[in-house]
């Protein structure tokens, strides 16, 4: 059975990756830092099926946690086939307006987070020459967006970083998924008719469900490319 490790598993897209890796077969690692009930009660679903579901919580943004994290991963399953880098965090205002806590807190949740734990999972799955990884970035990550300078800075680096590792570290397949606005969580601060009109103007022609995110991450993930950065 493959094991998959999915970070921010308690938020709209990390829930439907957990729910979508272990219908096919994984046994599902469930990182979060906060919201832990909701990944604890999607733990509990799973095992009922007969599902090997491990919450993992911790602060995936301290080196050191993300460490222990890793650990209590390959510890519990014996090995991680598939990473998901999909913590995050959103940050809306005027680029003037940020102060300097305010931008290590997103650098250190969307980036430093991904490159931590990407670093241990990859000694486990370097030892075993194969693994799959992949990175979720958004498409404020691809084109910049207004109002979110910070944010979009920190998922343009999840895509250098999904670039140039993949070049480094093969058989290892580092990929990413750069999604449009999702019915998630983070996108809250919008109203739903906000919503439909930003959508309008998206390659999707309207707002994508966590799902279908998943879905493609899953079908990446999968997939025999490396290196690929995937806009949906």
């Amino acid at each position: 059975m493959k094991r998959v490790f999915i970070t921010g598993a308690s938020g709209g897209i990390g829930l439907s990756l957990g729910k979508i890796f272990a219908e096919n077969g994984y046994s599902v690692a469930l990182g979060y830092f906060r919201h832990g009930e909701r990944v604890e009660e999607l733990a509990r679903s799973l095992g009922e099926k007969g599902i090997f579901a491990l919450p993992v919580g911790g602060d995936l943004s301290s080196y050191d946690q993300a460490k222990k994290a890793v650990e209590k991963v390959v510890s519990a399953f014996g090995g991680i086939d598939v990473l998901i880098n999909n913590a995050g965090i959103s940050q809306v205002g005027l680029f003037l307006d940020t102060t300097e806590e305010s931008w290590r807190k997103i650098v250190d949740t969307n980036l430093s987070s991904a490159i931590y734990v990407t670093k241990f999972a990859l000694e486990d799955m370097l030892k075993r020459g194969e693994g799959s990884i992949v990175n979720i970035s958004s498409v404020w990550g691809l084109e910049g967006g207004s109002l979110e300078v910070a944010y979009s800075t920190t998922k343009a680096g999840l895509v250098g970083f999904t670039k140039a590792l993949a070049k480094e570290v093969s058989p290892i397949r580092v990929n990413c998924l750069a999604p449009d606005i999702t019915d998630t969580p983070m996108n809250d601060h919008l109203t739903a008719e906000e919503k439909e009109e930003y959508a309008k103007d998206t390659k999707a022609g309207r707002v994508l469900s966590p799902d279908e995110v998943a879905f493609e991450v899953f079908r990446l993930a999968e997939s025999g490319e490396s290196g690929k950065i995937l806009g949906i």
